[in-house]
Parts: structure tokens; C-alpha cells; sequence
């Protein structure tokens, strides 16, 4: 999927699981955003920014990338059936961000994630391995 954000759009509405040199994947589209307009959704990798690819990019870069219009993004489709995305609902946590849920099959020896922090503490997605 490719989408272009062009000048006269002021936010994309996204947050990022990591930023570059890391491989660059959703975290969250916020409602109403531009993001949400073009159909974004958690989990998606973008695979290219400007015809870049993001894991050539220093962060630096990165964030100068965003700002540039217009600002075209090639996508990957989040994973199917390997994760899906939902939002807390209690109140034990302040956090908006979306809560991934991996159900790996007993078969699986490895499911590709490096973690930033683990149990007991929540558990953070640092790196999704291609």
C-alpha cells in the first residue's frame, strides 16, 4: 500500500513501535488524523519513506523525512494471524497505546520479537525482525 500526506497536511497522527535505523512499524493512529483517513493501522511496517527505506535512515533523517511534503510512504499489511491489536480498557494503565496480543502456534521455536522489558514489568516490542 503506498499513501501520500501532501502540504496541506499539518499531522499524520502516528506513533512508532521504534524509530530508525530500526525497522519503522505503527504503534498507533490516532483518531481523526490523517493516519486514520488513509486507512493506517497498528502493526503496519513502513517499508519506505520518499523511496527510502527507513533502516537507512538516521534518526535525524528520520524526523527531517516527516516534516518534507509531499511525504509518501510505501506500507506493508500488518501480520495476519500473527498479531492483533486492541486498546486497554481498564484503568490500571495510563497508557492509549495499543496493546499487541502474539499467539504463536506450539510449533514455533522463534517469533521474530526483541523485547525492550519483559514480566513482570509490561512487556515492550523493541524489534520485529524481517
Amino acid at each position: 500500500k503506498e499513501v501520500v500526506a501532501e502540504a496541506e497536511v499539518e499531522s499524520l497522527g502516528l506513533t512508532y513501535l521504534s524509530t530508525p535505523p530500526e525497522p519503522l512499524i505503527l504503534n498507533e493512529v490516532l483518531a481523526g488524523s490523517w493516519g486514520e483517513e488513509m486507512g493506517l493501522q497498528p502493526g503496519q511496517e513502513i517499508l519506505h519513506i520518499n523511496d527510502t527505506n527507513p533502516t537507512a535512515m538516521s534518526t535525524k533523517q528520520f524526523v527531517a523525512a516527516l516534516k518534507a511534503r509531499p511525504l509518501r510512504f510505501k506500507l506493508r499489511a500488518a501480520a495476519e494471524g500473527v498479531f492483533t491489536v486492541v486498546n486497554p480498557r481498564d484503568n490500571s494503565s495510563s497508557s492509549t497505546a495499543p496493546v499487541l496480543e502474539l499467539y504463536a502456534g506450539k510449533h514455533e521455536e522463534r517469533i521474530g520479537l526483541g523485547f525492550q522489558s519483559i514480566a513482570p514489568e509490561r512487556a515492550i516490542i523493541k524489534k520485529v525482525a524481517e
